[in-house]
């Protein structure tokens, strides 16, 4: 779509071997594009007995190459302990500029909220901790194993939409009548001889 809408613009594309994505850092682009998948080989490394960890070193080195970033499908990074959410936070740390995109922010359990807008503004809207903003919004109760879950407080949702009003913007479908009409592509993927055997 960028190539489409915006052809002036030196996209490229972070992908390939670990080396080979090092390289490419080093050429001129105005937009690099990288899935969160692509930037561990950039962030993290592998430690016995821990898995993959992330290389604070190396995501300081990787963060201050950019001005900003825009962290597409954010819902993707709703986990505050996923893998993804703190590749995304030790990177996001060393950029001046930060945005988070998705078309799906929550289901019906608004926590998620508090990750995807840590990585952006890191802590201002919805306080340092997700403990802090579990007892601002949530009950606690305790669930039939002896762990705790945390409710949402419904008497609580315009004080929240109250907090976040000022960090997100939401349209509707008919605040773009004047974008040009979707036009949908379809692209064909065909299987491979042993995909087609199974």
């Amino acid at each position: 779509e960028i190539y489409i809408h915006r052809p002036e613009q030196k996209v490229l594309k972070l992908d390939g071997s670990r080396k080979e994505r090092q390289e490419l850092l080093a050429e001129q682009a105005d937009l690099y594009l990288l899935n969160y998948e692509g930037l561990q080989s950039y962030v993290t490394k592998l430690e016995r007995g821990k898995g993959r960890v992330i290389d604070h070193k190396a995501a300081q080195e990787f963060g201050s190459l950019f001005s900003g970033a825009i962290f597409d499908e954010s819902h993707q990074i709703g986990n505050k302990n996923s893998l993804r959410f703190r590749m995304c936070h030790a990177v996001s740390k060393h950029m001046a500029v930060r945005y988070a995109l998705t078309g799906t922010p929550f289901g019906r359990n608004p926590e998620k909220l508090w990750s995807q807008f840590f990585i952006v503004d890191h802590g201002v809207t919805l306080g340092d901790t997700l403990g802090l903003f579990r007892a601002a919004f949530f009950h606690a109760k305790e669930n039939y194993w002896g762990g705790i879950d945390y409710v949402f407080d419904q008497s609580k949702m315009t004080q929240l939409n109250r907090l976040i009003r000022h960090r997100s913007i939401r349209y509707r479908d008919e605040e773009f009548s004047d974008l040009p009409r979707i036009v949908r592509k379809i692209h064909r993927l065909s299987f491979g001889v042993d995909a087609k055997e199974y």
